[in-house]
């Protein structure tokens, strides 16, 4: 299962268990009761989890910003704490495996390749070569 929030085509089973259309494609029978899979959708909870408000996938990583499902998807790209990985190692060719949040490049930077850091007073500057 994605254990994602049910957005939309909200499957029900024979059993009457809910799940997301898009489980339903990876999986034999219901999770929660191993019920066969219906054809029959769940309006009413496909309509109330569209105006329902989710926390940020990236609330363990300190995200507290709620949203729609779909503002939510959108917000996922752009989140200052979603999990990223070395810009250095991905521009640069250097081998990094280093992933993290923004708010933790600096210091990894400066930890692990302070030989591309130039100081500028309250910021850092980064070097990158072969960036396309």
């Amino acid at each position: 299962m994605c254990k994602e929030y049910m957005a939309s085509a909200i499957k029900i089973c024979e059993n009457g268990s809910n799940i997301c259309g898009g489980c339903t494609k990876h999986l034999v029978d219901c999770p929660t009761c191993r019920g066969k899979f219906t054809d029959f959708r769940n309006v009413s909870l496909k309509t109330f989890a569209a105006t329902a408000l989710y926390p940020c996938k990236n609330q363990e990583a300190g995200c507290k910003e709620t949203f729609t499902v779909d503002d939510r998807i959108k917000h996922l790209s752009v989140c200052l704490y979603r999990s990223r990985k070395c810009p250095v190692s991905i521009t640069s060719g250097v081998d990094c495996s280093w992933t993290g949040i923004l708010l933790d490049l600096k210091a990894h930077i400066e930890d692990k390749h302070s030989w591309i850091v130039f100081p500028v007073p309250k910021h850092f500057l980064l070097e990158l070569s072969n960036l396309a």
